[in-house]
C-alpha cells in the first residue's frame, strides 16, 4: 500500500500542531511506498512540504548497511546515496537509518520525528530513564502501556540506528509488543502509527504525560504508581475491552 499521501497529512499536522511539536526545520516524516520508503528530506519544513519533496527509498540498502559492522564513520552518506530509487534525488538524512529500521514488515506504516520542548526538557535531564519506565497517572498507562523505550544518546546515523535496534530488542523481550513511542536521548521522540490519527492521538497523550512529569518533579517528585497499581488496572482496561457499550449499560442498570 502506498502511505505518501498519509506522510503528507502527517507533516502538516505534525508541522503546524499548536503545542508546535517541531519548529520550523526540525522534524521528520517517513512512511511505506509499496517496497520503498518516502522520507521527508534534511531541512525540510513539514507544515509546507509538497509531495515532490518527499525522497523514495530503498530500505534494504540501509538495513544492510546496519547488519555489517564496517567501522567507518563517512559510510553513512555513502549508503544513503545509494537507497535512493531515483539517483538524482537529494541525499536523505541520518534518520532514514531510524526510519528503515521502524517501518520493517509487520511494523507501523508510518512515523514522525518529533522535538517538543517538554519532551525535550525530560529527555535532557537525570529524569529520562524515569519517564519511560515509570507512570504516574493510570490514563497514562492506558495511552502509552507500561514503558517505553529508551535510547541513549548515539552519533545520528548508523551507530544512532543500531543502538535503537538493541534497545527495542530488549524493550521487545521484556513487553511482548511493537513499541509505538521510542524516546531518543537529548534527540526528541518518534512516535509510529499506521493512521495521522493514531500517531496524532498517542502524541497529544504523550505531551501531556510530559507535561504532568514536569509539574510533578517541580513540586518535590513524582509519586509514581506501582507495579501492583499497573496491574489492576491494565486488567480492568482489558476486561472492559472485552465488554460492550451495552453490556456496560446493562450493568449499570441503564
Amino acid at each position: 500500500m502506498d502511505y505518501a499521501k498519509a506522510v503528507l497529512e502527517l507533516a502538516h499536522t505534525a508541522g503546524s500542531h499548536p503545542s508546535r511539536w517541531v519548529i520550523w526545520d526540525e522534524g521528520l516524516v517517513a512512511g511505506k511506498q509499496g517496497k520503498h520508503l518516502a522520507i521527508s528530506p534534511p531541512g525540510a519544513r513539514l507544515a509546507t512540504l509538497q509531495a515532490l519533496d518527499l525522497i523514495a527509498l530503498k530500505p534494504a540498502v540501509l538495513l544492510e548497511a546496519l547488519a555489517v559492522n564496517h567501522g567507518r564513520t563517512h559510510v553513512d552518506e555513502e549508503v544513503l546515496g545509494q537507497a535512493r530509487v531515483v539517483p538524482d534525488a537529494p541525499v536523505p538524512g541520518p534518520e532514514a537509518f531510524l526510519a528503515a529500521e521502524l517501518l520493517a514488515e509487520g511494523w507501523p506504516a508510518l512515523l514522525v520525528q518529533l522535538q517538543p520542548v517538554a519532551l525535550h526538557q525530560i529527555l535532557a535531564s537525570p529524569r529520562a530513564r524515569q519517564f519511560a519506565d515509570r507512570r504516574v497517572t493510570v490514563n497514562e498507562s492506558y495511552g502509552l502501556g507500561r514503558a517505553m523505550p529508551l535510547v541513549p544518546y548515539a552519533d545520528p546515523g548508523i551507530t544512532l540506528a543500531k543502538e535503537m535496534r538493541n534497545r527495542i530488542a530488549l524493550w521487545r523481550d521484556r513487553y511482548k509488543a511493537i513499541p509505538r513511542i521510542v524516546l531518543l536521548q537529548n534527540q526528541g521522540v518518534i512516535v509510529l502509527g499506521d493512521t495521522v490519527a493514531q500517531i496524532v492521538e498517542t502524541t497529544e497523550k504523550l505531551m501531556k504525560a510530559a507535561e504532568v512529569f514536569i509539574g510533578a518533579s517541580a513540586l518535590g517528585g513524582p509519586q509514581f504508581l506501582s507495579i501492583d497499581n499497573l496491574d489492576r488496572a491494565l486488567m480492568f482496561q482489558r476486561a472492559l475491552s472485552l465488554v460492550g457499550p451495552a453490556d456496560r449499560a446493562e450493568d449499570a442498570g441503564e
